[in-house]
């Protein structure tokens, strides 16, 4: 499943509103779901990992800050994970899900705080119908739930 999201991550199409890449952080959703049902530090390896790949691969400004933004975002998710009663959809991993974006369009842009809010509303809610059809599809939260 990590996998998929992985590909989808590289080779998902781009989705612009009004010139902007407002596509899901596919990224971003895999580290939900490998936090959620791993609790270890390799959720923060993954997130080291994902920032590289990002990076090198996907980026060309500012080399080195997404992956300290994706290893936060995941150390961050995985210290959460002790905390939430086991539903991935949660208000706690949208609001770091929007907060993680937020900060992705003030390294990316030089706008507006409004553009900031707008566009990273916008690809937070892509992101929620992704991970919301991942869970849907995988069962994710029905077989991690709490026994």
């Amino acid at each position: 499943m990590i996998i998929t999201l992985l590909i989808l991550g590289l080779y998902f199409p781009s989705i612009q509103y009004n010139q902007i890449d407002v596509s899901p952080n596919f990224f971003l959703i895999s580290i939900l779901i490998f936090s959620f049902c791993n609790n270890d530090y390799k959720v923060i390896l993954l997130g080291f990992f994902f920032g590289l790949i990002n990076d090198i691969l996907l980026s060309t400004y500012y080399n080195g800050l997404l992956t300290i933004i994706f290893t936060f975002f995941s150390y961050i998710s995985y210290r959460a994970n002790f905390y939430k009663n086991r539903i991935l959809v949660n208000p706690l991993n949208i609001t770091l899900l929007y907060l993680t974006i937020f900060l992705f369009y003030i390294t990316r842009y030089e706008d507006s705080y409004f553009f900031y809010i707008t566009y990273s509303s916008i690809n937070t809610f892509l992101s929620f119908i992704v991970l919301l059809l991942f869970d849907n599809f995988f069962r994710i939260s029905k077989k991690h739930a709490k026994k």
